[in-house]
């Protein structure tokens, strides 16, 4: 029975770890993704919406951080990610 517990323990463990990983490499992504917005060209007739991208990032790292912290939080509304980030902008005739 103790090895099964200590074997939870170990995979726990691990489970975290790559989480924590994950949340690194989230993080890292802000100076690429404020490179690209700094670069993209404001006239053109697709707009990416980097400030949707950003948001939808910050949600998955909320989720992985309340996980990390094994907080027992109550049940709560779960804010949809936006996922398509292009917006067709209507060019003058």
């Amino acid at each position: 029975m103790l090895g099964s517990s200590s074997l939870a323990y170990a995979a726990t463990d691990s489970e975290d770890a790559n989480l924590a990983k994950i949340v690194q490499i989230l993080d890292s992504l802000t100076p690429l993704i404020n490179a690209a917005e700094r670069n993209q060209n404001p006239s053109a007739r697709e707009q990416f919406h980097y400030d949707w991208l950003r948001s939808d990032i910050d949600n998955i790292k909320i989720g992985i951080n309340q996980k990390l912290a094994n907080s027992q939080t109550q049940p709560r509304m779960i804010t949809p990610l936006h996922g398509d980030y292009l917006t067709l902008t209507q060019k003058p005739l």
